[in-house]
């Protein structure tokens, strides 16, 4: 998990780790409420891969001040306020930074 400047905590797993590990996606259920209890964190989005070649995203927010539901829908998803997701077609790409920023 990576934590930026602006308070947002960023984690993935791929289905190569998923494979590694012997799990399957369903074992993730609550991992993305586990995340969003680091304390820094204004917004919490863990990233999986399921069985079928997509990604999950699963957002979380303790802060009134984001509206991750609204992020979520940018990706064809929804939910709450607080909590929200979605799901898009392709895999998950390991590169050296990430950066979700909520304010552009």
């Amino acid at each position: 998990a990576r934590l930026n400047q602006k308070g947002t905590l960023v984690s993935k797993i791929s289905s190569c780790e998923l494979d590694e590990t012997n799990a399957s996606p369903r074992e993730l259920a609550g991992v993305i409420n586990y995340l969003n209890c680091v304390p820094e964190s204004k917004m919490t989005m863990l990233l999986s891969e399921d069985l079928n070649g997509n990604v999950q995203g699963s957002m979380r927010s303790g802060n009134s001040d984001v509206d991750v539901s609204a992020l979520c829908e940018q990706f064809g998803g929804g939910g709450h306020k607080k909590a929200a997701g979605f799901t898009i077609p392709g895999k998950i790409v390991s590169q050296e930074f990430w950066k979700i920023d909520p304010s552009d």
